[in-house]
């Protein structure tokens, strides 16, 4: 079994925007909360992302920035639509503008990193998550993004040990649970695999995902 998970995590607006979806730190205070117009202009932009409508989204985002030049995470929203559409020079370019214009939004970092590993070059990436992880060290993601790099290169101990680093940060982070489960059972690992699955399921029982991996696991242990 070789189980290759690679669930690449951007952020576009639905975590740029972490006042209105998941609450925020002082970093990650945009210059668009406090005008009345850019926030209403950020929820339609965020409506339209939701809704697939990706480049319309991007368009939206661009008016908050006419009213707004330094809003950095509508900078950083542009960055993960177009990584969406699989344009990772724009998403590079405009997660780099959006950690111009802000050094302590690692998000943007986030960013820039999957643009970066999309153009193949993975020691950029890495550099990028791991700056991520010096700003935000009790953020799952960035040590995340760390083990996704690391699977790429086939390097499934190093995956795993970031997969779980990234577990031990937010224990209900599902990305870490499923990608750290996949790489326990790369190395025929069954039971921490599994352990870790249900650990998953219990959190979110309708992920499809992790229940396939699961029953495949299970098929595996029954194996004589």
């Amino acid at each position: 079994m070789l189980l290759n998970t690679l669930r690449v995590v951007g952020v576009s607006a639905l975590l740029s925007y972490s006042s209105l979806v998941i609450g925020q730190t002082s970093e990650d205070i945009s210059p668009s909360e406090a005008n009345p117009k850019a926030v209403a202009l950020v929820t339609q932009a965020i409506q339209l992302e939701e809704a697939g409508k990706f480049e319309e989204a991007i368009a939206k985002f661009k008016e908050v920035l006419k009213i707004e030049p330094k809003d950095f995470a509508a900078m950083n929203s542009i960055a993960g639509l177009y990584g969406v559409l699989k344009q990772p020079e724009q998403q590079v370019l405009w997660a780099q503008r959006s950690f111009d214009a802000n050094k302590m939004y690692w998000k943007a970092l986030i960013n820039l990193g999957n643009g970066q590993a999309v153009q193949g070059k993975l020691e950029l990436a890495s550099a990028s998550f791991e700056k991520a992880r010096s700003i935000a060290p009790k953020e799952p993601l960035p040590v995340y993004s760390l083990g996704v790099i690391a699977e790429n290169r086939d390097q499934i101990d190093v995956a795993l040990k970031h997969y779980l680093r990234s577990i031990e940060v937010d224990p209900k982070f599902l990305n870490g649970l499923f990608s750290a489960a996949a790489m326990h059972a790369n190395l025929r690992q069954f039971a921490e695999a599994k352990k870790l699955l249900i650990r998953l399921l219990e959190i979110q029982p309708g992920d499809q995902d992790a229940r396939q991996m699961l029953a495949a696991i299970e098929r595996d242990m029954a194996k004589p």
